[in-house]
């Protein structure tokens, strides 16, 4: 599961829901529970107590944004928009880094206070970041669950009603969509999987490709040379079978001079000996960086599937 920086589940569109601003033409995407609701409620004050949100109305673009899968601007952390969590207000008009006083006034700068301070610290305004300003920017803040978002909407919602005018709901969750029936087994899948575990490649021998078996299968096409995609194609399947049975132990049951008559195969000046020494050992280090696998000098079973599906 991955995270915004807040900890709200993110880049997960199951969660968020296009929703309107209460007394404005402005819809925004953010998440379709408590914390989105919060949101929007923040939005219709802010619509009417700091400034105009309507685009048309006012500067003539398209400039309120929620939900977006992407990093912090400038950082590697997954931004709160990627999670519904956040809102921008009239983007253009307030870039980020620019102090709030050079573009709102002292009022909207109190008004925007009194927002955030009616959730009881549930949301944020970036114009009070301690480093690089950001205006524009609503979020929910650090530490909180559905239950503190949940009280927060309650408590912000009379004031909603009140500012705006008429009732406002917010909207009852989307129900949750009923589980993907599970695969049903297959013969051809349940081959697949005995032969990848045969190869050194375990995983379960159930007739279901899950992630299981395609981190197995990915693994032997990176050994194998292959295009690594967790699909046992035909290709897949052709290497699969070049390979000889992986009997477990260090060194798949097989006596070192096999793996030395393989080594020199594939072009290594390697004494056929069956005595695995340090410049066996040696060899095996050689090929393994030569074909871009783990460099442990160790003899596994992807060492074992390079050397008898890759070429020299």
């Amino acid at each position: 599961m991955v995270a915004s920086q807040n900890g709200w589940v993110a880049n997960d569109r199951s969660k968020v829901a296009r929703q309107q601003v209460p007394g404005t033409n402005v819809f925004l995407t953010v998440r379709a529970d408590a914390p989105g609701q919060l949101l929007i409620a923040c939005a219709a004050l802010w619509d009417k107590l700091v400034e105009n949100i309507d685009a048309e109305q006012t500067h003539g673009t398209a400039d309120d944004w929620g939900y977006a899968e992407r990093p912090i601007r400038g950082g590697y952390e997954l931004s709160n928009h990627a999670s519904g969590t956040a809102i921008d207000l009239n983007a253009t008009l307030h870039p980020l880094g620019t102090e709030p006083t050079r573009n709102y006034s002292g009022a909207q700068i109190t008004a925007a206070h009194q927002i955030v301070a009616r959730t009881g610290g549930v949301v944020r305004w970036g114009g009070d970041y301690d480093g690089r300003k950001d205006g524009m920017h609503l979020e929910i803040n650090d530490g909180q669950d559905l239950a503190s978002c949940q009280r927060a909407l309650d408590a912000i919602t009379p004031w909603v009603n009140e500012v705006v005018g008429g009732t406002y709901t917010p909207p009852a969750p989307a129900p949750t969509p009923a589980p993907a029936p599970a695969p049903a087994p297959s013969d051809q899948v349940r081959k697949d999987q005995f032969d990848l575990t045969d190869s050194g490649f375990p995983c379960a021998q159930d007739g279901v490709w899950g992630p299981q078996s395609q981190a197995a299968c990915k693994a032997f096409q990176f050994a194998a040379h292959l295009a690594v995609d967790g699909i046992c194609g035909d290709q897949t399947r052709a290497a699969l079978h070049k390979v000889p049975s992986w009997h477990g132990g260090a060194d798949g049951g097989y006596p070192a001079r096999q793996w030395q008559q393989k080594l020199k195969d594939h072009g290594w000046h390697i004494v056929v000996d069956n005595v695995w020494g340090d410049h066996s050992k040696s060899i095996l280090r050689q090929f393994q960086q030569d074909k871009g696998l783990a460099v442990d000098g160790l003899r596994g079973p992807s060492s074992w599937a390079c050397l008898y599906c890759t070429v020299n």
